[in-house]
């Protein structure tokens, strides 16, 4: 039986936070729908909307592809599908 797994929630990917110079992993979904994230040890903001940033919020933005679908009882349900990027 195959089960619906949001793996943008799952899948976690390193960020780092230049304030205290140390590297924490976010959900991919996190990183695709936030802006800034917060630094779990030092409290600063992670700026994703930085130049530092650019490149790797887009890329975790492109690779997480969001899709409403209609189930079969008319409710929505949000489905994350992944690209093969190789990684």
């Amino acid at each position: 039986m195959a089960c619906d797994v949001d793996t943008g929630a799952v899948f976690k990917h390193p960020v780092h936070c230049f304030d205290c110079d140390q590297t924490f992993y976010f959900t991919l979904r996190k990183i695709a729908e936030a802006q800034k994230l917060v630094c779990p040890l030092c409290g600063s903001d992670i700026n994703l909307t930085d130049q530092a940033y650019g490149f790797f919020a887009t890329s975790v933005k492109q690779t997480i592809d969001l899709r409403v679908v209609t189930g079969a009882m008319g409710s929505k349900k949000l489905r994350s599908t992944t690209t093969n990027g190789g990684h």
